[in-house]
């Protein structure tokens, strides 16, 4: 199961979304903390339906690649890309967790020398007014963190090494 946690700015208003999806595309998506709605994003290719949310129903549109899902709500585009841990899952799992885009590090919630687990939250990086929530793709141990809260980082940026 892959899990992309963003919090992105609509409006004037900051939304938390939370999408889990499994290999085939099935999971949920979640919205400021209300109810899961299973949803289905098959691999890829463009989806559409509609989730409770705030108590009205938004049209949520959704593009599906390899790079990962781009959302619109109600019409207002979010880009939501796959978080490190996300994309090593996909992948098979990467003892790397890298900077998806360049941004500023909010938070380091890791150390050298910590157990992690896969989709343990390691570092959070924010662009554009957005922040990503960087997760393990691995179970292990942090054998490095070559960032720190403050740092302007680079796409593709290793911000975490762990070792299984």
């Amino acid at each position: 199961m892959s899990t992309i946690d963003r919090y992105v700015q609509i409006g004037d208003d900051v939304h938390h979304v939370v999408l889990e999806l499994g290999d085939d595309g099935a999971g949920t998506a979640v919205i400021d903390d209300g109810d899961p709605i299973e949803i289905a994003l098959p691999a890829a290719g463009a989806h559409r339906f509609t989730m409770p949310w705030a108590g009205r129903t938004v049209r949520v549109a959704a593009l599906r690649d390899g790079r990962g899902v781009e959302l619109s709500l109600d019409g207002a585009r979010v880009v939501a890309l796959p978080t490190a841990g996300a994309a090593a899952a996909a992948a098979g799992g990467s003892g790397q967790v890298k900077a998806p885009m360049p941004g500023k590090v909010v938070e380091v919630a890791v150390e050298a020398g910590q157990a992690v687990t896969r989709g343990d939250k390691t570092v959070v990086v924010e662009a554009m007014k957005m922040r990503s929530t960087l997760t393990a793709g691995i179970d292990g141990t942090i054998k490095a963190v070559t960032c720190a809260e403050g740092d302007q980082v680079t796409g593709g940026q290793v911000l975490v090494e762990i070792e299984e």
